[in-house]
């Protein structure tokens, strides 16, 4: 093949004339049929024309035959990602990059498709490279921002973040980024600014809105409206994403058949949401009720297949649109649809504006979605009480027994009281320092003054190994700083359990409190004092001290949440009183009767449905 026919193939594909660059190229092909060049332009030709499975053909061919063809083998790595084959796009992207190392395209495709498989050191590895290369590239300071998030270096991920958004002000994902950074270690304004930011650039951002409503839950400054508009806000844009709902379910009437609930989870393994839902499975009655999982799980592992097979169809959701969740599960029937965990992780709530199911139902999220078409909200009458003011665009669907947990098996034995031998009482906080804004730190420095001899421990997997986070707290404390220790390691569950021996009292956070931590607490014997708020998460852990009968430890002002907590720290009979029973008053208590919550679970659902049949529209 000459040169000139070759660029006028190319000449001709660009222009538009792709039928005629075709049949040349079929031409040289007839030829010489091993030609490179012309292999790899037919295969552009025929990828921009749908004929993806010809197109990676054609190119593969182009690579075998010229080795050295960095261009060919970076678009091969592209049509692999187009279609869905990641880790082969992966192979060919760092063949690209090593055939030419000064492509910054091919440095960078490499290194996104690497954190797309969660092979994250060689990703951030990749990025490093495409910084050396081009200081100022934006993605890949994002990028490495959410990297460092991953690792749990809070000050990389923001130092990443703020150089992102300083390259390129206008760019959504750099501020989402950057308020991520902000959000884990507890400057939740900045982080809100960031988030609204992102919006403004991008208003169909699905993650930055969810973030934003997440975040707004821990920030004490928030009034009940301000949340109360950003839901309604967020269900406004949730709408306008979806061209048009789907049809009206024609589901079978039957008040009293079997039921088919489907379950949306990206927390179907090892996760604290995942805990508490493994008992609904485990104890249900399958008689009459049909399980099937539409998992958005990228972290399989072994609670993940208990799931699988416990589930009577799981439907994978990975790299599938929130419309094509919605019309899968049109298609499989489902009478109740369960929607769990709300705004964290990556769960996606917003897949209910298309109404694929009758009965729409949020469980474990925070707060209410503010979508017209989620139906119920599940809690208890203590976390939403009758006079609540708090908004909920759904119906709160007030069970006996709300909040699930096992038993730990396998963990440590309680301890004796740790203040009788240290000759000081230990307070301890576990939750995530995204819960403990300037509020929760100026109380905490108020009991430390009250008590001078008292320690404060704080610790949350690695954390605490950011020296921002860490001087944000110190500055807060002030001269009581001096008697708080940080733990920056991430240990076992059991050895983390083991630190409770160490721990006298546990402080609660607020606005938003502890659930799992909670539990954990109590379950090693460590009373938890807690201030109860006017939000459904402001009374999670009051809600368990209910259930236990500590009433006494729940405070509704701040100066009764200090009156508590210094009362208890000089009073170590009554704490060893505590400590020695605690586990017991816990397992006897509702948040461990399985069966009772699993039937009242199954007597909601049953209710709704039957709700529904009578009324053929929202309950």
């Amino acid at each position: 093949m000459t040169g000139g026919e070759f660029d006028q193939a190319v000449a001709l594909h660009r222009n538009g004339r792709s039928a005629e660059a075709e049949a040349l190229c079929q031409a040289i092909l007839a030829r010489s049929p091993e030609d490179a060049r012309a292999l790899h332009l037919l295969g552009a030709i025929r990828f921009a024309g749908g004929r993806a499975e010809e197109a990676i053909g054609l190119v593969t061919r182009a690579v075998a035959a010229k080795p050295d063809y960095a261009e060919a083998e970076f678009n091969l790595g592209a049509m692999l990602a187009a279609n869905g084959q990641t880790a082969e796009a992966a192979d060919h992207y760092r063949r690209a990059a090593a055939l030419r190392p000064e492509h910054v395209e091919a440095q960078g495709r490499l290194a996104a498709t690497l954190m797309n498989l969660r092979r994250y050191a060689e990703s951030e590895e990749a990025y490093r490279r495409v910084l050396a290369l081009q200081p100022e590239h934006v993605a890949a300071h994002s990028d490495l921002a959410a990297l460092a998030l991953i690792r749990g270096d809070l000050d990389a991920a923001e130092c990443r973040g703020r150089r992102a958004v300083a390259l390129a002000p206008r760019d959504s994902t750099a501020a989402l980024r950057l308020g991520r950074a902000l959000d884990e270690s507890g400057q939740h304004g900045e982080a809100i600014r960031q988030y609204r930011r992102a919006i403004e650039l991008d208003p169909q951002d699905v993650a930055v809105r969810r973030n934003l409503i997440r975040t707004m839950l821990y920030a004490s400054e928030l009034s009940d409206a301000d949340r109360k508009a950003e839901h309604l806000s967020f269900a406004v844009a949730m709408a306008t994403r979806v061209e048009q709902k789907l049809p009206p379910p024609a589901n079978d009437r039957d008040p009293e058949r079997r039921l088919r609930v489907g379950w949306l989870s990206s927390d179907l393994y090892q996760h604290p949401v995942g805990r508490n839902l493994e008992p609904l499975f485990a104890a249900r009655d399958t008689t009459q009720f049909e399980f099937i999982c539409y998992a958005e799980v990228e972290n399989a592992d072994e609670m993940t297949d208990w799931f699988r097979k416990r589930a009577d169809a799981w439907r994978s959701t990975i790299g599938s649109s929130d419309a094509e969740v919605a019309a899968q599960i049109r298609a499989d029937a489902i009478d109740v649809m369960i929607y769990v965990g709300g705004r964290f992780d990556n769960n996606r709530p917003q897949v209910a504006a298309w109404r694929p199911a009758p009965v729409q139902v949020s469980l474990f999220d925070a707060a209410t979605s503010g979508l017209a078409d989620m139906d119920y909200f599940i809690a208890n009458r203590f976390m939403v009480p009758r006079s609540a003011s708090e908004y909920f665009s759904e119906r709160p669907l007030c069970l006996p027994n709300f909040y699930l947990h096992r038993p730990i098996a396998g963990g440590p034995e309680v301890g004796p009281l740790p203040q009788i031998s240290a000759g000081h009482v230990t307070f301890a906080c576990f939750n995530n320092p995204l819960k403990i804004g300037k509020p929760v730190l100026a109380l905490w420095r108020r009991i430390l003054e009250r008590l001078p001899e008292a320690r404060l421990f704080l610790k949350f997997q690695r954390k605490y190994a950011s020296e921002r986070l860490r001087a944000r707290v110190v500055e807060a404390l002030g001269p009581a700083a001096q008697r708080v220790e940080f733990d920056p390691v991430q240990r076992v569950f059991g050895d983390h359990l083991s630190l409770y021996n160490e721990t006298d009292i546990a402080l609660d956070p607020f606005p938003f409190t502890g659930s799992t931590t909670t539990f954990e607490a109590l379950w090693m014997g460590v009373p938890v004092v807690s201030l109860a708020g006017s939000t459904f998460m402001g009374r999670w852990t009051a809600s368990m001290l209910h259930a236990v009968k500590l009433e006494e430890l729940i405070a509704h002002s701040a100066d009764e949440y200090v009156g508590i907590a210094a009362r208890l720290a000089r009073d170590p009979a009554r704490l060893s009183a505590l400590r020695a029973g605690l586990r017991e008053r816990v397992l006897h208590s509702s948040i461990c009767d399985e069966q009772r919550t699993v039937r009242y679970f199954e007597r909601a659902l049953r209710a709704v449905w039957q709700r529904w049949c009578r009324s053929g529209g929202r309950g």
